[in-house]
């Protein structure tokens, strides 16, 4: 990565460049350990924590990724054989999925050409799924197996933890997650193909929401190109979320860089951290959660290239109302 490519939120431009002259997984690990001082989160993981996940991060990073492409096999296995797809979203409020006869029910409804025998056995086998945690579940397994359960506790903690006042679940967003990996020496990432086309980007997906929700006229959450984009610019930030580079994934338009496609695990979100979708060496599988039960498209697997998402093979991948055009995304320490 080039030396101008890299913004520093805290002020380090000196010690960066240092770090990358040298040009060694330890002058990498010096810079992350100086910069973890300043914590983004509220995770308070150690120093002993934040050394230790960097000294494994190459570990991490494979295991996650091979987690990620599993669930991808499975998927497209279990689909071949029964006819419907294994996982299905856990944000449909009342339909009671949980329950394998409700499931089986609504696959006699949605897939009328299926076997009732394919019915029997695949739908006991089911999973609920989501974008996010389709991907904690992936880091969970590979911080366990490096040794960093007490690590993990505590970003699990900080990425779901409670709202005193409600007593609900505030975050299970994908920048919660993204502020406690830049604490253990992640780096970030903003993405954006074109930012010239950012106004009418927000435009089209606000008249998109308002048209096809209407009971809810504007949500935060779209239509937010410009004003992310220049947060980025005059503040360093997208969102809340601390931003080191802010040239290698702009302006690529439909062609993502090489050097993208050397990265082996990201974890990258889109309209503010409501969509969630990791990814390596340049593709992306990514999970959903209001799609219809059993259909194909719960996951789904394509070349990371924002501008073409609305074809397949191609992601993150648009639907009729969500549009994912930029937005930031985390990589390992050293890459």
């Amino acid at each position: 990565m080039k030396v101008q490519n890299l913004v520093s939120l805290h002020g380090e431009f000196r010690l960066m460049i240092k770090a990358l002259k040298i040009g060694s997984m330890t002058g990498i690990a010096a810079l992350f350990a100086n910069s973890a001082q300043a914590a983004v989160s509220g995770a308070n993981f150690t120093e002993a924590e934040i050394q230790y996940h960097q000294q494994t991060a190459p570990q991490v990073a494979q295991l996650t990724a091979q987690c990620i492409n599993n669930i991808w096999s499975t998927h497209v296995n279990f689909h071949r054989r029964y006819g419907f797809s294994k996982y299905y979203g856990n944000r449909h409020a009342g339909k009671n999925y949980h329950l394998v006869d409700v499931r089986k029910a609504t696959l006699r409804q949605n897939f009328p050409q299926l076997s009732q025998r394919a019915i029997n056995e695949g739908a006991p086998q089911m999973e609920s799924t989501a974008c996010i945690t389709m991907v904690l579940g992936c880091l969970e397994q590979s911080f366990q197996q490096t040794g960093q359960a007490g690590t993990w506790s505590k970003l699990k903690s900080w990425v779901g933890r409670k709202n005193p006042r409600t007593g609900g679940s505030v975050n299970w967003f994908g920048h919660e997650l993204q502020l406690a990996l830049i604490d253990l020496g992640w780096r970030s990432l903003y993405w954006n193909p074109d930012p010239r086309q950012n106004a009418q980007w927000d435009a089209e997906e606000n008249e998109i929401w308002q048209r096809t929700v209407p009971e809810k006229p504007h949500d935060p959450k779209r239509g937010q190109h410009v004003a992310t984009y220049n947060s980025v610019v005059r503040r360093g930030l997208y969102y809340t979320v601390p931003v080191h580079d802010r040239q290698t994934l702009v302006g690529f338009g439909t062609r993502p860089p090489q050097s993208f496609r050397n990265i082996p695990f990201f974890v990258a979100i889109a309209h503010l951290g409501y969509h969630v979708f990791p990814g390596s060496f340049g593709r992306v599988v990514e999970a959903h959660s209001m799609r219809r039960l059993g259909g194909f498209d719960n996951i789904e697997m394509g070349e990371f290239n924002p501008l073409m998402a609305n074809q397949h093979g191609y992601a993150p991948r648009w639907t009729n109302i969500e549009l994912y055009r930029s937005g930031i995304m985390v990589v390992p320490p050293g890459f």
